[in-house]
């Protein structure tokens, strides 16, 4: 290789991992990620009158606050039934939510009645993580998991975040394919 032409790698090269290291210094992304094939057509209307399971706490507020402030919070207790339903709360549709912590459930356990937890690996300084997942009774539809700045938040500002990470559940979902016209 001539002069000219490592030097022509090099500029670009070096850019590109500057940039790599710089995304990777910023903290975590957002990640939206579907587990099955589930239509989005029919997540959407339900979505928002699904009940949350909130786990996790604020500095500013306690558990009961949370779960007061956001739409259809519900604490998970699996001895008790949901609702009037009869029916306990792991085997309905809901969404379920973790703010904040150093543990979480591990990969697939999040809609378990029981999950196996972990060290979150992904806790940054100043940056509050809300991991959603969409649950159909003990199966895991949809995940997202999203940095949020951990300042002073008000009860308003976690519910609009979760608000925008149900939209982002469904989002997540495949669109399904169009279907083919027969001639």
């Amino acid at each position: 290789m001539n002069t000219y032409s490592r030097n022509a790698a090099l500029r670009l090269v070096i850019p590109a991992i500057t940039l790599l290291a710089a995304g990777c210094a910023v903290g975590p992304h957002k990640v939206a990620q579907a587990y099955y094939a589930d239509d989005p057509q029919v997540w959407y209307p339900r979505i928002q009158a699904l009940p949350v399971e909130i786990h996790g706490q604020l500095p500013s507020a306690t558990h009961a606050e949370i779960i007061s402030g956001v739409a259809y919070g519900v604490a998970g207790d699996p001895a008790k039934p949901f609702g009037d339903s009869g029916v306990s709360l792991y085997a309905t549709q809901r969404v379920v939510a973790y703010i904040g912590g150093a543990a979480v459930p591990a990969k697939g356990q999040y809609c378990a009645m029981a999950p196996v937890m972990r060290t979150d690996s992904t806790a940054r300084p100043g940056v509050l993580m809300l991991r959603t997942v969409l649950c159909d009774g003990p199966r895991a539809v949809a995940y997202v998991r999203d940095p949020v700045p951990a300042g002073n938040l008000s009860m308003a500002e976690v519910a609009v975040a979760i608000d925008q990470a149900k939209a982002e559940l469904v989002a997540a979902l495949p669109q399904p394919a169009a279907p083919i016209p027969m001639y």
